[in-house]
């Protein structure tokens, strides 16, 4: 069986053309009237109200979940500061406890003196003591560049630790990291002639200036770094990454390839 196509096109159709402005016209007549205008009052209200909710809920969404990830950013920021600052603080604690441990019995003492079999045995406790907090450190000194890198950016992140580009594996030269191993190589030179000679009185005071010094850089690095935390918390975005260039990939591995000190 076949059947006949039948071509409808409504577009040239006068016919139908006159039937739908016909429509639209009562249509606007009756939005003209007292229940037109109602009917349209309310389905105008129902609509923008509807959408009005919906960028309200929609807003409402986003501004909590800005606020969750801040409080999230700022309570990285607590955390950083206070694991940091403790690692820091109980490095160089423990370290100035080793000089002492060389101190003249009645300062300012003669030019060399000895160590008491007890005094070498502290010596050595504290030593161990502050050991700890080395390996702790080279376990650890990466993850905090990394994490200053990312949460204040590089300045402080490079004044915390850089390589040194001398393909040595030490710290750069004016880097946190770098005061430290040279207040521990010193420290360590005093530790090991009171242990098998004698306190040289020129050794122990240039350790004990080295420590001094680390002191006084750890405070700065300290005050430093809470100035960075605290701009960006206070910033406009404080939610935006630090502004850095790309860094290169770091792995746990390098860390452990340096030596410990």
């Amino acid at each position: 069986m076949r059947f006949s196509t039948v071509d409808v096109s409504f577009h040239s159709d006068p016919q139908m053309k006159k039937k739908t402005s016909n429509f639209f016209k009562k249509l606007a007549d009756f939005f003209t009237t007292g229940i037109g205008l109602l009917v349209l009052g309310f389905v105008l209200t129902t609509v923008c109200g509807a959408i009005i909710n919906g960028m309200y809920t929609s807003s409402s969404w986003k501004r909590d979940k800005q606020f969750e990830l801040l409080k999230s950013e700022l309570a990285k920021h607590d955390e950083l500061l206070s694991d940091l600052t403790k690692m820091l603080g109980t490095r160089v604690y423990r370290l100035q406890r080793v000089v002492w441990a060389t101190d003249p019995d009645t300062p300012p003492g003669p030019e060399t003196w000895p160590l008491t079999e007890e005094a070498k045995t502290k010596l050595n406790t504290l030593w161990n003591e502050y050991y700890q907090t080395v390996v702790e450190w080279n376990v650890s000194y990466r993850t905090y560049t990394i994490k200053l890198r990312a949460l204040v950016g590089d300045d402080v992140a490079d004044k915390f630790f850089v390589g040194d580009t001398s393909g040595a594996r030490i710290s750069k030269s004016g880097t946190l990291s770098r005061y430290f191993e040279q207040s521990h190589e010193s420290v360590a030179a005093l530790k090991k002639a009171a242990l098998t000679s004698q306190v040289d009185r020129t050794k122990h005071d240039e350790a004990q200036r080295e420590v001094d010094d680390l002191y006084n850089r750890v405070d700065d690095f300290v005050a430093q770094l809470y100035r960075a935390v605290t701009e960006k918390e206070h910033s406009d975005n404080p939610l935006k990454p630090a502004d850095r260039p790309p860094i290169e990939k770091i792995t746990y591995l390098d860390a452990y390839k340096r030596p410990i000190r």
